[in-house]
């Protein structure tokens, strides 16, 4: 199960990186909260990928920084998508269903994280 919950947060990481070197033309265009918001995903983006390679290769530090992870994205899409706040191809009348579905994802892989964390720490 780690080794796909890494797979998934590898993913994301690098859709991620695609998704804003398709903005890097664009930036200039946008006003300081959108940037703020897309720096965020940055970030959150290159944690996603730390911790997949950390769940890929089994190390401990990602069953424990994981959770938060999955958390932390899931409450940046809400403000992406469903405020609106930044740059996206979602239909807006798919929006909060888009977000709704990643945050199921991300409280699951949250669980199991934290649940695999808490049974190695014992």
């Amino acid at each position: 199960m780690l080794f796909l919950l890494g797979g998934c947060l590898l993913a994301e990481g690098a859709s991620t990186g695609l998704w804003i070197a398709g903005l890097l033309q664009t930036l200039a265009a946008y006003d300081g909260l959108t940037l703020a918001i897309i720096a965020a995903r940055v970030v959150v983006g290159a944690l996603q990928l730390v911790v997949g390679a950390w769940l890929w290769r089994r190390a401990p530090q990602g069953t424990a920084f994981g959770p938060a992870v999955f958390l932390g994205s899931a409450a940046l899409l809400t403000l992406e998508l469903g405020a609106r706040l930044s740059p996206s191809r979602v239909y807006p009348n798919w929006r909060w269903h888009v977000v709704g579905a990643y945050w199921l994802y991300a409280a699951v892989g949250a669980a199991i994280l934290a649940w695999t964390h808490r049974r190695r720490s014992l």
